[in-house]
């Protein structure tokens, strides 16, 4: 449960770095898990469960509806430039993994 005082973090991509980043995200304080995105709904929504966030099939609605601080952009790294530059667009904070 995000409170105001926490940054809301958001993943892109739900393959098996995506559970490192939730596992980190959730032993930092200040940090909130909020949403992870996957083209494969499978993916999202186990990974949604696994850690107890909204999941998407696209990771720009996520960006849109959620407005997370942080993105962390765990996606295959020919995806990174055009994920990474839309999340900053919209105002997020950004780590590339």
């Amino acid at each position: 449960m995000h409170n105001e005082l926490e940054l809301k973090v958001a993943v892109l991509g739900a393959g098996a770095i995506a559970n490192e980043h939730f596992d980190a995200i959730q032993a930092t304080d200040g940090l909130c898990a909020c949403a992870v995105a996957d083209v494969q709904w499978d993916r999202a929504s186990e990974m949604a469960k696994q850690h107890g966030v909204n999941a998407y099939l696209d990771y720009r609605e996520m960006i849109r509806i959620e407005q997370p601080d942080i993105a962390v952009i765990a996606l295959p790294h020919f995806l990174h430039k055009e994920s990474a530059l839309f999340a900053a667009e919209h105002g997020c904070h950004l780590l590339l993994g």
